[in-house]
């Protein structure tokens, strides 16, 4: 029995010899912390008695992460930080014990691609994405709500916008631009042409260089440009603006409310007035330029009289349709009275004073024509005595 105590306090202080080692050499090659204390590759009890001397210890990083074990080889996070070439980050405060991130205090260079965000892409290269987007194209850039940028430096921005031409921009809700360099802004715009724009709401862009703007409004043709609200450009060079003009010859100009320029180079202006000829102006209500190069003004005037070059339409209705004046390369046609308040003059002749000379002069010819057909009558008398029965 004797034997068999001493025994046991033998092994008693060996095991506690055995602790006492390890737990002031324990090893060191994974620091900031190996719970393994006996360092035999497998944590057991001897290694939680060797815990229990850092029991209620604040945890604090220290020792060293060796680089094969996935370490940067530093003993401190800011010599980490400098290893990784991310000096430029720091640690914000804790609020109320929970840190809220960290911040960048310099410059940050990212050789490569950048993705942030749930189930962002960044494919092409050096591109971004960010938020829940995508950026496949070399250099482009995608954020915000399912967008996409998938061409040389395109940039698609928002909710649902989809930049597919080389340094295009669509940016708002389901925009789209779809060629080289253009632009797609707002809601539901399409810019479809190399350098088209197509801004607002509904608006497309389809003509080379071609220009849409504001709501519903269509640019089809090569620098074409359409504004206001349901205005079609559909010409080479064409503009239509105001509430649904239609813009449809070369170098025509549609305004104000349901307007049509079809001529090449014409103008037209008001309300439901269309200018149907080249070059020929049409402004006011319901007016009609139909002869090349005319100018008609007014309201509701008669259509098709050839060689008009200026015309006032006087008429009320589409069924009643009227001119008060027209002139043509030949002459000139006033239908109805003419008031004049000034002078009216005529090779630097006052016409005025010329009317009242020649009024006087006409009442000095009419009492001579009275005189002279009493003189007649007379005579007449003596001529019917005078010739026997």
């Amino acid at each position: 029995m004797y034997y068999f105590k001493e025994t046991f306090i033998l092994g008693l202080l060996l095991a506690m010899a055995t602790f006492k080692c390890h737990a002031q050499t324990p090893n060191t090659n994974l620091l900031p912390y190996n719970p393994d204390v006996d360092g035999n590759g497998s944590i057991e009890a001897n290694d939680l008695l060797g815990f229990l001397s850092y029991f209620g210890m604040a945890y604090v990083v220290e020792g060293t992460l060796p680089i094969e074990f996935g370490g940067t080889g530093a003993s401190t996070s800011e010599d980490a930080r400098l290893g990784l070439a991310l000096s430029v980050f720091s640690d914000l405060p804790q609020v109320e014990g929970i840190s809220s991130g960290g911040q960048v205090s310099g410059s940050l260079n990212i050789e490569g691609v950048l993705t942030q965000g749930e189930n962002s892409e960044a494919t092409g290269s050096f591109s971004v994405g960010l938020n829940r987007s995508i950026a496949s194209g070399d250099c482009s850039v995608a954020q915000g709500e399912s967008t996409v940028a998938t061409a040389l430096g395109s940039h698609s921005e928002g909710m649902l916008t989809y930049s597919s031409g080389i340094g295009s921009h669509a940016e708002g809700m389901q925009t789209l631009a779809q060629f080289n360099y253009t632009h797609s802004e707002g809601f539901q715009t399409q810019a479809l042409n190399i350098s088209a724009h197509a801004e607002g709401y509904g608006s497309v862009a389809s003509g080379l260089y071609s220009h849409a703007e504001n709501r519903y409004t269509v640019a089809n043709a090569t620098c074409a440009h359409a504004e206001g609200e349901g205005t079609s450009a559909l010409a080479a060079a064409a503009h239509s603006e105001g509430y649904e003009t239609t813009a449809n010859g070369f170098a025509s100009h549609a305004q104000g409310y349901q307007t049509t320029s079809s001529g090449n180079y014409s103008h037209a202006g008001g309300r439901s007035s269309l200018a149907s000829a080249t070059g020929a102006t049409a402004m006011g209500n319901s007016i009609i330029a139909d002869q090349q190069y005319s100018t008609v003004v007014g309201e509701y005037n008669n259509e098709n009289i050839a060689g008009t070059l200026f015309v006032v339409g006087n008429g009320v209705h589409e069924s009643s349709r009227s001119n008060i004046l027209e002139v043509s390369s030949t002459d000139a046609q006033l239908k109805g009275d003419l008031n004049v308040t000034g002078m009216i003059s005529a090779n630097g002749v006052n016409l005025e004073t010329e009317i009242v000379t020649n009024q006087v002069d006409i009442q000095s010819l009419i009492l001579e024509i009275q005189n002279l057909q009493i003189i007649v009558a007379e005579l007449q008398m003596q001529i019917n005595t005078l010739t026997p029965e």
